[in-house]
């Protein structure tokens, strides 16, 4: 896709293209975070485990909530298990 070369940041050197191909998704997902209002040892629902949603679940697992639930469709679920192996809330 072609974008103005104005609008563009170079990444550091430490951040792979499989990481940085992560960035807009992981910044969808924060706003979401701080749209929710979410606060410490709340259970959370997302819906859906596509990137935003698996990013979202990371996110709130890392030191937020005390249990998330995901809800999706279809192979979502084996997705889901790959980011968060042994834990099926």
């Amino acid at each position: 896709m072609a974008w103005p070369e104005r609008l563009l940041s170079p990444l550091p050197d430490f951040i792979g293209d499989d990481e940085a191909a992560l960035l807009e998704p992981l910044g969808v997902a924060l706003h979401a975070l701080g749209l929710g209002g979410v606060s410490a040892g709340m259970a959370v629902g997302v819906c859906g485990a596509g990137p935003i949603g698996l990013l979202l679940i990371q996110l709130l697992r890392r030191d937020i909530v005390s249990r998330s639930l995901c809800a999706a469709q279809g192979d979502r679920p084996a997705a889901f298990q790959a980011y968060a192996p042994g834990r099926s809330d």
